[in-house]
């Protein structure tokens, strides 16, 4: 029998054995402590990756005419989530709604604020917002960066992400981060068009995981719905599309 080194209570050899073992095991480690670093932020760069394998969009649901896909993003616990529909409205009315930002509190969920801090002759553009979140979870605020170009087709695209600029005001609660967001508009006639939504956005703050993927669900449906409904107000004017010429996809 052996006594242990940190207690009065006597051990066996065998644990005993096990505790040397131990040690050696944290010797090997703080050996190669340096090395082991490097070798994790390696992997985490590689995880991050923009070459990183996407995961396929996994169908979720379709309702009110609103199909809804979910997908695994590598490195991320968050799913990105995707919504598509057919809204008859002209493609004009659709982007002078969607790039529209003082009225987008008129139909976007909690949104409270919408400012444009920047937008250049290059259709690209920073924006501030602001969501006014239902108790107990703190509100939320973005700084955005985004372009608007359009293709030879007549299609439209909105990319945004989130970015810094000082000229933005301090958070009103916890600063979230958009990775990416987009709006895709394909006209299929005059008065007709194909629109997809997709976000993979982080609320951070002390938001769990799993929640952030059951609530944002809804998030494709309540906006493409929100869209729907805005576009046939009287008010809605015809945007002139963006003259920036570049492929328009749906990912």
């Amino acid at each position: 029998m052996t006594l242990d080194r940190t207690s009065k209570y006597m051990i066996s050899d065998d644990v005993n054995w096990a505790y040397r073992l131990y040690d050696r095991i944290v010797m090997m480690v703080q050996s190669t402590n340096r090395n082991l670093k490097i070798l994790i932020g390696f992997l985490i760069v590689l995880t991050h990756a923009p070459w990183a394998e996407a995961k396929p969009w996994e169908f979720l649901a379709k309702e009110d005419g609103v199909t809804i896909w979910t997908r695994n993003v590598p490195g991320s616990d968050i799913d990105a989530v995707k919504g598509e529909t057919i809204i008859d409205a002209p493609i004009e009315k659709l982007v002078w709604v969607v790039t529209t930002c003082y009225r987008r509190t008129e139909w976007v969920e909690y949104l409270r604020k919408c400012d444009i801090i920047e937008m250049n002759k290059s259709n690209r553009f920073v924006a501030y917002q602001a969501f006014d979140m239902p108790w107990p979870v703190s509100d939320r605020d973005f700084i955005l960066k985004g372009r608007v170009y359009s293709d030879n087709k007549g299609a439209v695209r909105i990319d945004v992400a989130s970015g810094k600029d000082k000229r933005g005001p301090r958070t009103i609660g916890v600063r979230a981060s958009v990775h990416y967001g987009t709006y895709a508009i394909f006209p299929l006639g005059p008065n007709r068009c194909r629109v997809i939504v997709e976000t993979h956005t982080e609320p951070n703050g002390i938001f769990p995981d799993w929640l952030t993927n059951h609530l944002q669900k809804d998030w494709p449906l309540k906006t493409l719905a929100g869209l729907k409904k805005q576009v046939k107000r009287s008010f809605v004017k015809k945007a002139e599309l963006p003259s920036n010429i570049e492929k328009v996809h749906s990912n």
